[in-house]
């Protein structure tokens, strides 16, 4: 179901809200969201997201609103040089912590 928004190219918003997809595993594809500023997940049963960077390169915000399944933000969001923020609410702490250090490996890098 995912993989129908990537037909969107010009796509710049995407709020997914209760259950809106539904589905364990996300995997993207190159230039599946090549415009997306904005992702928002709210009540997902999602689990695991397998992504490059490269997928999202304009993303700004990350929000993640009870993400009760999601195990881990995507390690390579790190390399995301539009993303500012990445907000987090009733999430998994494993969550928490894989956006901790994705984040602090990029203000490392900036540094």
């Amino acid at each position: 179901m995912m993989s129908n928004f990537t037909r969107l190219s010009k796509l710049e918003v995407l709020k997914l809200i209760k259950f809106a997809c539904l589905g364990i595993k996300w995997e993207t594809i190159e230039n599946g969201f090549s415009q997306l500023k904005l992702l928002l997940l709210n009540w997902t049963d999602l689990a695991l997201w397998k992504t490059s960077s490269d997928h999202f390169p304009c993303l700004e915000p990350l929000v993640l609103r009870h993400c009760h399944s999601l195990i881990s933000i995507p390690e390579n969001f790190a390399n995301i040089m539009t993303l500012q923020l990445i907000e987090l609410d009733v999430c998994r702490p494993s969550v928490v912590d894989s956006a901790k250090k994705r984040f602090s490996k990029k203000l490392e890098t900036l540094s």
